[in-house]
């Protein structure tokens, strides 16, 4: 059941874990479904336009794929610490 204030608890808790992001990627070839997915094949994000992509950050350090099609994370320097903070807590 419920509790008085649950919501407001685990919104307090959550706030700061921020665990998607839009980062700017580019890949070559098609991008079949537009689904990002990791070596092991989860899906870790969908892409956004034609240059960014709606990933999770603890998995944007490894080899992601689009279909047949090599990704690659662009981290600008507003984007490092970001995914180095995410990389530490994963």
């Amino acid at each position: 059941g419920c509790y008085v204030g649950q919501e407001n608890t685990a919104r307090m808790h959550h706030r700061d874990k921020v665990r998607r992001r839009l980062v700017p990627i580019s890949f070559d070839g098609p991008a079949d479904d537009g689904i990002i997915r990791d070596a092991a094949g989860r899906s870790i994000g969908t892409l956004r336009g034609n240059s960014f992509a709606h990933l999770r950050l603890d998995a944007a350090g490894g080899p992601l794929r689009i279909g047949d099609s090599a990704v690659t994370v662009r981290q600008p320097t507003w984007l490092a610490a970001a995914l180095a903070a995410a990389l530490v807590t994963a």
